[in-house]
C-alpha cells in the first residue's frame, strides 16, 4: 500500500522535486538522470519504488535540509480583497494553516480606463488601471501542494475574470523570530 502511494506521488512530483534540486544547484542534470533511470528500473524489476529524493540521499548528493528546501514551497496568493478571509477560514479551518501574511496590493490591470471625478468645482481626468487586491503568503509541504492549489481556486473564482494569481517560489529557510526554531511549513508543528 505504502509503495503504491510512493509511485503515485513520484508520478506527480519526481519531475518537479528534480527540477527544482538542478535549479537550486543542489545536483546536476546528469545527476537527475541517473536517479530517474534508477527509479525507472526499480519499478521494472519490481524493487521497492524509492523517491527521487531519496536516491539522492543514498548516493550522497543531496542533504536532508536540502531535501527540505525542495520540498517546502512558499505560496504567494494574490486576490480580490472580498474572498480574503474566506480563504483564509478555510485554510486555516479544514486544511490547518495558521501561518498566513496578509498585504494590501494593487493589481495593474491591462485595460487603462479614465474617470472623470469633480473635486471642489472642478473636473479632473484620473485613470484607474489599478484595481484593489490583497496578498497572501503561507508556506505548504509539497505532499500538500496540489490540495491547497485546488481549494485556492474553487475560493478565489468569480464569473467576472480577474480572480488574481498563484506564485509557487521554493523557501530557503524560515526561522521563528522567538525562539529560533526553524519552520519546514507543516500545519502540525507547533509554531
Amino acid at each position: 500500500m505504502a509503495e503504491d502511494i510512493d509511485k503515485e506521488i513520484s508520478g506527480k512530483y519526481c519531475n518537479q522535486f528534480g527540477v527544482i534540486a538542478v535549479d537550486e544547484g543542489f545536483v546536476t542534470a546528469d545527476q537527475l538522470k541517473e536517479a530517474l533511470t534508477e527509479q525507472a528500473d526499480d519499478n521494472l524489476f519490481n524493487r521497492p519504488h524509492r523517491l527521487i529524493g531519496r536516491i539522492f540521499f543514498d548516493k550522497g548528493w543531496m542533504t536532508d535540509k536540502q531535501i527540505d528546501i525542495v520540498l517546502n514551497e512558499l505560496f504567494k496568493v494574490i486576490l480580490r480583497p472580498e474572498k480574503e478571509f474566506v480563504l483564509k477560514d478555510i485554510l486555516s479551518g479544514s486544511i490547518g494553516y495558521h501561518g498566513i501574511t496578509s498585504k494590501d496590493s494593487a493589481g495593474l490591470r491591462e485595460s487603462k480606463k479614465v474617470v472623470k471625478q469633480v473635486y471642489r468645482g472642478k473636473v479632473y481626468e484620473q485613470r484607474v488601471d489599478a484595481i484593489k487586491r490583497k496578498e497572501l503568503e503561507f508556506v505548504v509541504p509539497d505532499d500538500k501542494m496540489e490540495k491547497v492549489i485546488e481549494t485556492i481556486r474553487k475560493v478565489a473564482v468569480t464569473e467576472q475574470g480577474g480572480d488574481g494569481r498563484i506564485y509557487i517560489s521554493t523557501l530557503d529557510e524560515s526561522i521563528h523570530i522567538h525562539t529560533g526554531d526553524t519552520h519546514s511549513g507543516d500545519s502540525s508543528e507547533d509554531e
